[in-house]
């Protein structure tokens, strides 16, 4: 999730997802071999109906789905769109979002409001089998609120680049069909393409340094390496004024989670890993912070924006009602119902965590939210959300939902 952000994403914060997390991997999933999506028996719908909560406001509601609506009025309205074995249109995905928001404004009766939207729509659960309950792993990402300068100086060291004029990326599905939406990416040299510059030829080697690459400066580079895994942040200036960053494209090489090294290393215990435990971990042993950050050879070149963050399917994210989902797997732009428990954050700490039910809309994608099981919830931005993203790695259940016939 972020990605990437939004990480979010191949593209956008989810291209580094979320987080997908710095401890992806650390909470086990197993794939399942059918459909991803299975239609919800009438029996359970009427089981279903007693659970169909949400606990945000209908303005956050109608933003995100919004979002959803202009992602899906965009797509050619040939595209076949997979809900399991369904076929549907793309108008008939946005037809369903408008529908909900109507429902969520005629109906503030609980009871009532989910009568009519299980009435009106098809229900499916994601096949994906979490160890330990429920079909899906949910982890977070957020924005980063960064320290920066627009030119370098003694605090201000360590630079975000914007893409490099020699990164190449190629869509593989161009020369041969059976590798359609594949990518790579790579640099051109002598005549070949071979992998571009990993995070330690970038951080240490400064392979493409000083070559008008770096758009701004920020003062700690723990704080940088964390904006890479997100995938989009902001930049406050020292006269108060932010610029979005957002993500642009990564060098293409595979992401290595610090999280499971740290814990592979005995550095960190499983159960106790989560964004805090590792900045925690940094700052007592500074000595192997940038050995650390080199296990993860991506890397990830912003661009400059005056608003953001936006996922891969170019939403502008809304905390809490944006996920990251696997694209290869779902219908991008729909929505979704999931139930889990969130952290509750009071004065800068978790103080507990509460089951919670809520509708969401999947805009985001993420390099480590692969398969069935995993999903990246977007929390926003600032200190609270990183907390929150950083301790979220919990089983919970996913559900889609589309207007019936």
């Amino acid at each position: 999730m972020v990605t990437g952000t939004a990480r979010r994403a191949a593209k956008g914060a989810l291209a580094m997802a979320v987080m997908a997390s710095f401890a992806a991997g650390c909470a086990p999933f197993r794939e399942s071999a059918i459909e991803p999506l299975k239609p919800v028996s009438m029996e359970l719908v009427k089981r279903f109906k007693g659970r169909l909560e949400d606990d945000m406001s209908l303005r956050s509601l109608e933003k995100a789905a919004a979002e959803s609506v202009t992602y899906l009025q965009k797509i050619d309205p040939g595209t076949v769109i997979r809900y399991g074995e369904k076929s549907v249109t793309p108008d008939r995905v946005a037809r369903s979002v408008k529908r909900l928001v109507e429902i969520f404004r005629d109906e503030s009766d609980h009871a009532s409001r989910a009568g009519k939207i299980l009435r009106e729509f098809d229900v499916y659960r994601g096949t994906g089998v979490v160890d330990g309950g429920g079909n899906v792993l949910v982890t977070g990402y957020y924005q980063p609120l960064l320290n920066g300068s627009r030119v370098k100086d003694n605090s201000h060291r360590w630079p975000i680049y914007r893409k490099p004029d020699d990164l190449v990326n190629v869509d593989l599905g161009l020369f041969f069909k059976t590798l359609r939406g594949k990518r790579i990416s790579g640099m051109v040299r002598n005549g070949a393409m071979v992998p571009y510059y990993d995070r330690r030829s970038i951080d240490r080697d400064g392979a493409i340094a000083d070559k008008g690459l770096e758009v701004v400066w920020v003062d700690d580079p723990v704080d940088l390496f964390i904006l890479h895994v997100q995938g989009s942040g902001v930049v406050r200036f020292g006269d108060g004024s932010t610029v979005n960053v957002n993500y642009a494209t990564s060098n293409g090489r595979k992401y290595r989670s610090i999280g499971k090294l740290l814990i592979d290393k005995g550095a960190i215990p499983r159960e106790k890993m989560s964004l805090s435990a590792i900045r925690s971990w940094f700052k007592e042993h500074p000595d192997q912070v940038q050995e650390v950050m080199d296990h993860n050879p991506s890397y990830v070149f912003f661009r400059l924006m005056d608003d953001g963050p936006f996922g891969s399917t170019g939403a502008k994210l809304e905390p809490g009602r944006s996920v990251a989902l696997d694209p290869r797997l779902f219908p991008k732009g729909s929505i979704v119902y999931f139930t889990v428990d969130l952290p509750v954050v009071e004065n800068g700490v978790i103080t507990r965590w509460k089951k919670t039910g809520r509708f969401a809309f999947f805009h985001d994608q993420g390099g480590a939210i692969k398969g069935a099981g995993r999903m990246d919830l977007f929390f926003g931005l600032g200190s609270a959300a990183e907390i929150s993203a950083g301790a979220m790695k919990h089983p919970g259940d996913l559900y889609f939902l589309v207007l019936k016939q």
